[in-house]
């Protein structure tokens, strides 16, 4: 053999090795991580279960007291209890596509809105979360979206409701704790 057939053959050695190498480090590296709930809590209602991703605390006083206020949402047949220290929020529907309805929680604020803009609230207030609305199809077809997804409250034999938690929430919010409370006070009507 030529020198120069011994170093080609050498070269491509090399590059089969190192190609061999960097596909098993992605088949390694690229299997599916499913999200787990890390709270499953069923409800009251005849077959749907909870979901949640962050670890509620418990707390000694239940939510509904004379000061809390109840969201009843009639087109989807939802509600929620809102804590004291609550007071002023409102709901903004918004249509977002790939969704049946996304409704933004908006509470009261004198700080200015995020450095990006907060679309979801009106002037004034800010959206420490948001339910969106999926049809069963909808909400499957996203679990297959690659990115970022909404968690999963309850399903029923039509819709799943989920929620996201805000990217950014001004200085004077101090409830963030309650949101969780909030989130498994969801009930089907």
């Amino acid at each position: 053999m030529h020198t120069s057939t011994k170093w080609l053959l050498g070269i491509l050695i090399a590059v089969i090795i190192i190609a061999a190498g960097f596909f098993g480090w992605l088949i390694l590296n690229s299997t599916i991580k499913t999200p787990q709930p890390i709270v499953q809590t069923a409800i009251s209602t005849p077959s749907p279960e909870i979901f949640l991703s962050t670890p509620i605390s418990v707390s000694p006083t239940p939510i509904a007291s004379s000061n809390s206020k109840i969201y009843a949402n009639q087109t989807y047949g939802f509600s929620m209890t809102f804590p004291t220290g609550w007071e002023g929020y409102k709901m903004k529907e918004m249509d977002i596509p790939g969704e049946i309805a996304t409704y933004y929680v908006n509470l009261p604020t004198k700080f200015p809105a995020s450095p990006e803009g907060d679309s979801t609230a009106d002037k004034g207030y800010f959206s420490p979360f948001v339910i969106s609305v999926y049809t069963l199809d909808q909400w499957n077809a996203t679990q297959k979206d690659e990115g970022p997804k909404d968690t999963l409250i309850i399903k029923n034999s039509k819709y799943a409701f989920a929620w996201t938690h805000a990217q950014w929430v001004p200085e004077d919010f101090k409830n963030d704790k309650d949101i969780n409370s909030i989130i498994t006070s969801f009930k089907l009507n």
